[in-house]
């Protein structure tokens, strides 16, 4: 099984954002779960650079994968040379990528609950008609009101144009009806919702692909 902790921000020396942060620990903790650790897990970050993300010289995955190794995880680590993004969408198609040149059976993808309903709407698009389960750190402090507007304006775009582009590629989106109803098993937020008036959730478990 592979664990895919999707980036966040990075000071210009390469410290980690909290909510860059609470994914390593989400992600660790699950690992961790497995009693003994699973040699076959592996833990892969994702990002790469980008304006108001990642200003320094090296990738954000690179800052990932040195805090995982602080915390005595090489053995479980996996290179996110290939995967480095600078938006939600790349991170879908790059993972999609990933999983097929390296023959992934099964994985999860790890956020923070204010993020949630954007991810697996992208990811379900993307990897439609796959399921894909997506857990959620909590929301740490520095998560506010302009972090949910962000959310909230780009799930009204994906709906507005239908689907996720990539490349003159249309990928179509899941409604929010089916979206909400089918696919989640859900339970309120602590914080605010992206998407007022429905319910996300954290998610467990692990589908293949």
């Amino acid at each position: 099984m592979h664990i895919f902790i999707l980036g966040h921000a990075n000071e210009s020396d390469g410290r980690l954002s909290a909510a860059s942060e609470s994914r390593i620990s989400l992600a660790v903790s699950i690992l961790e779960d497995q009693k003994p650790v699973d040699q076959a897990t592996y833990l892969v970050a994702t990002g790469g650079f980008g304006d108001g993300f990642n200003t320094s010289q090296t990738p954000h995955h690179v800052w990932v994968e040195a805090e995982l190794k602080k915390r005595g995880l090489s053995s479980n680590l996996r290179s996110g040379e290939t995967l480095q993004s600078a938006h939600t969408v790349e991170d879908a198609i790059l993972i999609k990528n990933y999983c097929t040149v390296h023959d992934v059976q099964s994985f999860l993808v790890v956020t923070n609950e204010f993020h949630l309903a954007r991810t697996k709407l992208v990811f379900e698009a993307i990897f439609n008609p796959l399921s894909v389960d997506v857990l959620a750190a909590e929301n740490p402090t520095e998560i506010g009101d302009r972090d949910f507007a962000h959310e909230k304006d780009a799930i009204e775009r994906l709906e507005a144009q239908g689907g996720v582009f990539w490349r003159g590629q249309l990928y179509p989106l899941i409604s929010v009806r089916e979206f909400i109803l089918g696919r989640l098993k859900s339970q309120t937020c602590q914080k605010q919702n992206p998407m007022p008036g429905h319910r996300v959730s954290r998610y467990s478990g692990v589908k293949k692909v």
